[in-house]
């Protein structure tokens, strides 16, 4: 419920109060939000209104403007009551905004307001309405320029009987006469913006529907992987805990247990744990366990659950240790033979780690190469030319995309290609050691191509400073020339500026000669290093 008015806000709350007195939890149902609220008791209410009822008793919300923007209301929520109506339509927009929104779980959201006949301006106010409306509708963008009109209007004359004609005048000042130029310039500015928002979401989507392409993300996948990480770690898999019905489709969507981790780990669960309160102190709030997990979007405005996605602090720690085990330790597999359900041929493939070093051992590049060949048993490999190369790289990533559907490869397979594996790497390394040198000679000129890039772009920076310098120095002289006698103060000042620039003029003609050079050296290969990393074997189903 919104009011513009702080003493209104307390009637109502005094109202509210006693309506509910002496039910269940009836001193529990009722919060405020206003002005006078730092951020944390803001977000504190927030959480309590969008919380799930059956743990969160506050069910009313009495505000005032200060919600009107930049908070969430509608995980609960889907009626609105304006107490008050404020001047401009378009700030009642806004507070309408707080509950009509993305992940609102009603089908139908009801913001109301109320007219009394007996009161004379309000038949008045129910017109204007109706007037607002076919503003809105008839004139989309240029309806801001009438709203903030129509809002001075009102404030300075209040609502009577020639309000409809003021209204109507407002939307003629916008619309025809001397203010159709000024509407008109605000209105293309209004157009000009929503031309840039609409190529921006173009844009998004484009690289949205790349980045699906090129990742082929499966939230199955991502579970999987830190099921392994949680086991690197010491630690038990995600237990499932809940079903939870997602939304308006209402089709459940698992929730999961994060297990039992070290003390190295709290400060990472803490991103899981519910809020803290403001009076809870935090060795008391980190006995409290942390919240299930979904690998799901929310459908609704819940917390409940955390949402994991790749960015979340929790996954980036897991995957991180995938790196540091991977270079750091030797108890991860280097060979992994994987079902292939779309070819018929063993295929194997090698890869190994190009990296290039520069001066200091700065790593410069860093590639991982691959080779592959056809592998039958007893005959030598041949390694496929470039487009069999790229074909098994897309069979591996097309069956690493289906792994979590794939049966089990049968320990007879695993032990034949165990056996087999420092042989058939052995033999595909000095095809990787060609593959390795080939990208090592186009990756060093691409290196000193951005190496003269960036020395000519700062050669070019240092001969423009010099060339300001010496025109400020000329002018300096010609200044120097004018002073009388009586402005002895000024002349020391510009002296003490001529050796400043003088000298700085000196320093720029030494960094020209050397620092383009020092930074297209940094850019020169002083190392290059061909690492193996593993063996993948990729066996058709049909032969498991």
């Amino acid at each position: 419920m919104f009011t513009e008015y702080g003493d209104t806000k307390r009637y109502l709350l005094q109202v509210l109060q006693a309506a509910v007195a002496g039910t269940h939890l009836g001193d529990e149902r009722i919060a405020q939000l206003h002005g006078g609220m730092g951020d944390e008791q803001r977000q504190e209410v927030q959480r309590a209104f969008n919380g799930d009822p059956a743990h969160h008793p506050v069910r009313i919300l009495v505000a005032t403007d200060a919600a009107r923007e930049g908070i969430n209301l509608q995980g609960h929520c889907a009626d609105l009551m304006h107490f008050d109506v404020p001047w401009n339509p378009a700030r009642m927009e806004q507070r309408n905004g707080r509950i009509d929104r993305t992940l609102q779980p009603a089908d139908v959201v009801q913001c109301h307001y109320f007219t009394y006949i007996q009161r004379r301006e309000d038949p008045v106010l129910a017109t204007l309405a109706d007037k607002v409306q076919v503003i809105g509708r008839e004139l989309g963008s240029l309806g801001h320029v009438v709203m903030d009109r129509l809002e001075q209007d009102l404030e300075e004359h209040g609502i009577d009987g020639t309000s409809s004609g003021r209204v109507d005048a407002a939307l003629s000042k916008c619309t025809g006469g001397a203010g159709a130029a000024t509407s008109a310039a605000e209105l293309e500015q209004a157009r000009s913006t929503q031309r840039k928002v609409k190529q921006e979401i173009e844009e998004a989507s484009t690289l949205l529907q790349a980045s699906r392409k090129v990742l082929e993300f499966d939230s199955a996948l991502l579970r999987d992987a830190l099921d392994v990480g949680f086991e690197l770690a010491g630690a038990k898999p995600l237990q499932t805990v809940a079903q939870n019905a997602d939304g308006k489709s209402g089709d459940p969507v698992p929730a999961f247990r994060v297990p039992e981790l070290g003390a190295g780990w709290q400060t990472t669960l803490d991103h899981l744990r519910p809020p803290r309160h403001r009076d809870e102190a935090p060795w008391e709030w980190r006995k409290r366990p942390p919240r299930p997990v979904t690998f799901e979007p929310p459908a609704t405005l819940a917390d409940e659950s955390i949402h994991l996605h790749l960015s979340h602090p929790l996954v980036q720690r897991v995957l991180g240790r995938f790196l540091a085990q991977g270079y750091s330790s030797h108890d991860l597999s280097r060979v992994t033979v994987l079902q292939n359900r779309n070819d018929s041929l063993v295929r194997v493939i090698a890869f190994g780690r190009l990296s290039l070093f520069g001066r200091g051992a700065t790593r410069l590049h860093d590639e991982v190469l691959s080779v592959a060949a056809r592998w039958v048993e007893g005959q030598p490999l041949r390694p496929f030319a470039e487009e069999g190369d790229k074909r098994a790289i897309t069979l591996l990533e097309k069956t690493l995309a289906e792994a979590p559907r794939l049966e089990r490869i049968p320990k007879r397979v695993q032990a034949r290609v165990t056996e087999a594996a420092a042989d058939l790497f052995g033999q595909l390394w000095s095809s990787l050691r060609e593959e390795a040198d080939a990208r090592a000679v186009a990756s060093e000129e691409q290196l000193k191509a951005r190496g003269r890039g960036e020395a000519d772009a700062l050669a070019a920076l240092l001969d423009r400073q010099r060339d300001a310098i010496e025109r400020r120095i000329g002018e300096a002289e010609e200044q120097q020339l004018s002073f009388t006698t009586g402005e002895r103060e000024q002349q020391r000042q510009l002296e003490a500026d001529l050796k400043h620039m003088q000298g700085r003029l000196a320093s720029l003609a030494r960094e020209r000669d050397t620092e383009p050079g020092d930074i297209e050296g940094l850019y020169t290969v002083a190392l290059k290093r061909l690492s193996p990393v593993g063996l993948v074997v990729l066996w058709p189903k049909e032969r498991s």
